[in-house]
């Protein structure tokens, strides 16, 4: 792909690989002579250190419709084009502050964050499948613009619900991302070599139903696989990872193909292949996470856990009011965090492969759910 950045007297061609800015080349086409100026040129790239963090994003339902070229909403690789650049400039202004703060001139500056678009819309939307024209034959030729909607946004949804669509979905999705993973490491061997690397997804929409059951899988693998073979793996580097969930080669233990988690995808086969690396962090944009692990049948589980918090918090209340009857509460006490569990029986059923886990959304975004009960 190629881009065009205009200035007021020249324009900077930047020419892109499919990895989106992995190995990129770039020539100012510029009139005349003298100094100019480029809009949204990027010094952030040149300040920052050599790339710390991964970020894989997934998109969600409509992409399919945004990637046309007449669409007015932006689409994925924009729309993660705008995000870097903004993090590259937020990190900037956060790094010149801690220098003032510090009063250190000569602080090192902070490693980029990286994200990378992983796109899988045209699993559902193949344009020759005998599906999609099916689809087109019983469509009728009223209010275009609603069916085009229902045909190229609703329909991800209710193709993703179905066992053999969401068995598609998560193999393209875990085969990009391994891929993209795997190229980045060979063209930034420090990232490579870091022992700080970190890799984390942020998901869109449906986005983060297809991570989160991506994280389900992984899940089943590591408790199936035990703490020996899944440390002996890590040992001989993630690449391993992936051959060997692929391979004949592989132990026993991991040949298998890894079955869904109670909350997991409801695929047609168990899902076989996993992400290569457990996630530093995992964002949730406007999730439906909450609504389809109803659909699953979560609830009781959701009941559970409220029974359990209510039960904790009043057991909580009853020892303070005994400290304070006693005089033995101190300061600490005050601050103590009463959420942190004894034991991992108490641990709620949706704990995933994963370090943070953030669900960020909009109150009036129709389609966001919150997963907590």
């Amino acid at each position: 792909a190629t881009t065009v950045r205009h200035g007021k007297l020249c324009m900077v061609v930047r020419a892109e690989d499919f990895l989106s800015r992995m190995v990129t080349t770039e020539a100012v086409l510029q009139r005349g002579y003298g100094p100019y100026e480029v809009d949204g040129a990027r010094e952030e790239d040149e300040v920052l250190g050599p790339t710390g963090h991964l970020v894989f994003v997934v998109h969600g339902i409509g992409e399919a419709m945004w990637s046309r070229d007449d669409s007015p909403v932006e689409d994925l690789r924009i729309s993660v084009d705008g995000v870097r650049r903004a993090v590259h400039v937020r990190q900037v202004a956060h790094w010149e502050e801690e220098k003032k703060r510090t009063q250190n001139p000569d602080l090192p500056a902070p490693g980029k964050i990286e994200f990378l678009p992983v796109e899988w819309h045209h699993v559902l939307h193949e344009g020759g499948s005998e599906m999609m024209q099916t689809l087109e034959r019983v469509t009728p030729q009223t209010i275009p613009a609603l069916r085009t909607i229902a045909n190229d946004v609703l329909l991800d949804v209710l193709l993703y619900m179905t066992p053999d669509y969401c068995q598609k979905v998560l193999a393209v999705v875990t085969d990009k991302i391994s891929q993209l993973y795997q190229t980045f490491m060979k063209y930034n061997p420090h990232f490579a070599a870091s022992t700080q690397q970190k890799c984390s997804i942020i998901g869109h929409s449906l986005g983060s139903v297809v991570a989160w059951d991506l994280l389900a899988a992984r899940k089943h693998i590591e408790k199936t696989a035990g703490p020996t073979t899944w440390t002996a793996m890590a040992r001989n580097g993630l690449f391993d990872l992936i051959d060997l969930t692929r391979g004949d080669d592989a132990p026993p233990e991991i040949r298998h193909s890894v079955s869904s988690d109670p909350w997991g995808p409801a695929t047609s086969t168990p899902v076989e292949r996993v992400l290569p690396f457990r996630p530093h962090v995992t964002v949730f944009l406007g999730s439906p996470v909450g609504l389809f692990l109803t659909l699953r049948g979560a609830q009781g589980a959701f009941d559970a856990l409220r029974r359990r918090e209510g039960a904790e918090a009043s057991a909580r209340g009853h020892h303070r009011r005994n400290d304070r009857e006693c005089g033995d509460l101190d300061d600490d006490d005050e601050h103590d965090d009463g959420g942190v569990l004894p034991d991992d029986s108490a641990a709620s059923s949706f704990v995933l492969p994963t370090g943070s886990l953030y669900n960020i959304y909009h109150p009036s975004d129709p389609v966001a759910y919150r997963i907590e009960p």
